[in-house]
Formats: structure tokens, sequence, C-alpha cells
């Protein structure tokens, strides 16, 4: 018995010198570092306890849509459809986890009209500058391209 409470003591004060205990373990919803939760998509707070979207799920950003789209076929993309809907949003962008539930119901609509909605994570270097370009900071971004000419939406979303 004191050699499990020698490894409990021990473990704890390991811990405590690498940072990671944190209020509530972040919820299961993050990962601690230096004492501080840093939430997945979909989760704030001190200890990650709450849900921005509603319920117990966590969001996944960057999966609603046709397909994602990458520097290496982004040119082929636009050449080949005249219009292509492009959502751009990032894993680490909180307000890109509300989106996802409106690119969701617009798939269906876009795909019936023969528009794809490809999905672009903001976070890679291409796309980066592509969006410093087009002067779109704030993620998340909708962009309707017509060929190689990009229209930036300028609508709520």
């Amino acid at each position: 018995m004191r050699r499990v409470a020698a490894l409990l003591i021990l473990h704890t004060i390991q811990a405590l010198e690498e940072g990671k205990i944190c209020f509530n373990g972040c919820s299961g919803h993050g990962a601690c570092a230096n004492f501080v939760c840093s939430c997945e998509p979909g989760w704030t707070g001190d200890d990650c306890s709450h849900s921005l979207v509603g319920g117990n799920a966590t969001v996944q950003t960057l999966t609603a849509g046709h397909f994602n789209v990458t520097a290496k076929n982004w040119t082929k993309l636009l050449k080949k459809k005249d219009v292509v809907f492009i959502a751009f949003g990032s894993r680490s962008c909180l307000r890109c986890v509300g989106a996802e539930g409106a690119y969701a119901a617009a798939a269906p609509l876009l795909k019936k009209m023969g528009v794809p909605l490809a999905r672009a994570d903001a976070d890679e270097p291409f796309f980066r500058e592509l969006l410093q370009d087009l002067q779109l900071g704030s993620m998340p971004q909708v962009v309707a391209y017509r060929k190689l000419f990009a229209m930036p939406y300028a609508g709520l979303h």
C-alpha cells in the first residue's frame, strides 16, 4: 500500500514539474500544457467544459463539403470547374466550428446545381498567402471562383 502511495505522489510531483495538471483535466476536450488547457475546436473555458455548439459532441472542422482542396490540386480544380465554392477554415478557429452546420446544409443544394463545395485549410502556407492576397484575414471565409476569378462572400457565415 505504501508503494502505491509513493508511486502516486511521485507521479503527481512529476506532472506538477512538467505543468501537466489542469483543472478538471481539461474535461476531456483539450490538452494541458503549463497548467493551461488548450481546448479542441468547439470547446471553451478554463477547463474546456463549455460547448460552443451545444450538447456533448466535438464538432470537427474542415469536414462538411464535397472534398478538400490542397495547394497541389488547386489550379487543376479551378481550371476544370466553371464555378466552385471554397470554404476556408482552420482547426484552430473557434468561429469555424459554428459554420460547419451551414456548410453541411449548403453542400447538397450546391451539388444539385452542379457546383462543388471544396474545403481548404487556411493554416496551410499556400492558402494563408492566398487569403492575404485577397485581403481576407478572419476565418471562416467562403470564396466563389469562376475559373481563376475570386469572388469573396461578404455575408454572415
